[in-house]
């Protein structure tokens, strides 16, 4: 049996007649792990296939059996029998598959047969956690002059920015906890969240609407509950406020960060998807209804969503298949604060315009007469 911590998101191909793509995200729930395992198959015609993993300790048993079931990518749900068969009239599909592990550090390998006479092998890759980013710094850009050169030459709302209190790595905040499994996340989390919130907010939200799901969930990421979201700007001079805004923060580093992010070029090359589970891997740009959020407008926001943990180690991938450059980092150093922030609230970007409340007026005086 496999003593080691297993919690966090693997990912890799499956090798065989239904060769495709593998994601295992497993929940550290204390005394034993928990999710799922999907496989999107190469053929998109073919319906994607996932199963529920439970351990009863940690560890990942040597061989598991686990029930399966299809669902459809494309439409980011579980197939009942009939909408199975009316949907993919062509194909059966297994109910139970035998899954034999074999682990090494952060690679695991597996070999799979299920009751319809299928078969596989699969090897998967631990996503990257660490705390540092494998998105090098622009070595052009070394001061916030450079920095403020550059941004008044691109094209507006062509590109979407992100600043951060340092080099730290692009990471959802659901990914940076225990929990990998978002299946969990969209049936418990959000439906528990909406029945305490139902009496604070005064939109009514159809959960079936993807274009409801992504305003609450914007609402909840401003708020402070973990989601599969990144916060965005469309412009470099709100992303430099975040990223200087709080000067006892990633104090680790002597630089801030700025991603910059192409994002007409990378929705010109991949369809962008509003499904979060059951579905392939994917990394989408979302500007969602701003209900009960007044931040959005002030803030130019604009956010992306994902499943996937790995966000740069994703990006980076799809720059090799495209040979186009979509992300790209600004290391501004934290010595620099004062004169950044007196530029800042000259163009009217302040704490007190970015949060429209008495807790941003308040922020926004202390900054400057403390």
């Amino acid at each position: 049996r496999l003593r080691e911590q297993m919690h966090g998101q693997w990912m890799g191909l499956n090798f065989g007649r239904n060769s495709g793509f593998v994601t295992l995200d497993l929940d550290d729930c204390t005394d034993y792990y928990e999710g799922r395992f999907t496989l999107v198959e190469d053929d998109h015609a073919n319906p994607g296939t996932v199963g529920r993993i439970v351990t009863t300790g940690l560890s990942l048993p040597s061989a598991l059996e686990v029930d399966v079931f299809p669902f459809d990518p494309r439409l980011g749900r579980v197939l009942g029998k009939e909408e199975f068969s009316k949907i993919y009239p062509d194909h059966s599909f297994p109910r139970r598959t035998t899954v034999h592990f074999e682990f090494e550090g952060n690679r695991l390998q597996a070999q799979w047969f299920s009751d319809a006479g299928t078969d596989g092998s699969m090897m998967l890759t631990r996503a990257n956690s660490a705390r540092k980013s494998i998105i090098p710094g622009d070595p052009s850009i070394q001061s916030w002059d450079d920095f403020k050169k550059l941004a008044f030459c691109y094209e507006p709302n062509s590109r979407i920015f992100r600043g951060q209190a340092a080099p730290w790595p692009l990471r959802t905040a659901f990914h940076r906890t225990r929990r990998s499994d978002l299946i969990p996340f969209v049936s418990k989390d959000i439906p528990l969240l909406y029945q305490r919130l139902s009496s604070r907010v005064r939109h009514i939200y159809d959960f079936s609407n993807p274009v409801h799901n992504a305003s609450f969930w914007n609402l909840l990421q401003h708020h402070g509950y973990p989601t599969p979201l990144l916060d965005w700007t469309y412009s470099p001079f709100v992303a430099a406020y975040f990223a200087f805004a709080d000067e006892n923060v990633g104090s680790e580093s002597d630089f801030v960060r700025i991603y910059a992010f192409e994002k007409d070029q990378w929705e010109d090359d991949f369809s962008q998807n509003m499904y979060i589970s059951h579905t392939w891997p994917h990394f989408s740009i979302l500007e969602p209804m701003s209900f009960e959020n007044e931040r959005a407008i002030p803030q130019q926001s604009v956010l992306s969503a994902t499943n996937v943990d790995d966000i740069e180690w994703y990006i980076t991938t799809h720059q090799q298949q495209t040979n186009n450059e979509y992300l790209v980092a600004f290391d501004i150093p934290k010595t620099e604060r004062a004169d950044v922030m007196n530029d800042l609230r000259l163009m009217g970007i302040t704490a007190g315009s970015l949060f429209p409340s008495i807790d941003g007026v308040c922020r926004e005086i202390k900054a400057r007469m403390f």
